[in-house]
């Protein structure tokens, strides 16, 4: 992924942007956890007196953290789809698409 978010960028300017990349997936990563887990405990703690059983809320605490996290995905994939241009790749030579291709490949086997 870091190949493809820096590859529009000049020479100069990678390090920068690979550096913003990684900090913003790292922070996003950790603000997620914590939320997901704020709802999860607050949906256990609402539901304890009803649920019957100690297992039960908690079930039901850990439903509502995946049915969250669900959603947060299906919100990102469609940001996704309308926020990121299309005519990009089509800007770009033909080797230059390949040249990224080849080198994510090569990332990827690490």
């Amino acid at each position: 992924m870091t190949t493809l978010a820096v590859g529009g960028v000049s020479a100069g300017e990678q390090g920068i942007v690979s550096g913003v990349f990684n900090t913003s997936r790292e922070l996003g990563g950790a603000f997620g956890v914590g939320v997901l887990a704020a709802v999860a405990a607050t949906r256990t703690s609402s539901v304890t007196d009803t649920a019957g059983s100690r297992a039960a809320a908690l079930r039901e605490g850990y439903q509502a953290g995946v049915v969250g996290a669900s959603v947060l995905v299906l919100v990102a994939l469609v940001l996704a789809a309308v926020l990121i241009p299309r005519e990009r790749a089509k800007r770009q030579p033909a080797g230059v698409a390949r040249g990224a291709r080849r080198r994510f490949l090569a990332l990827r086997q690490f």
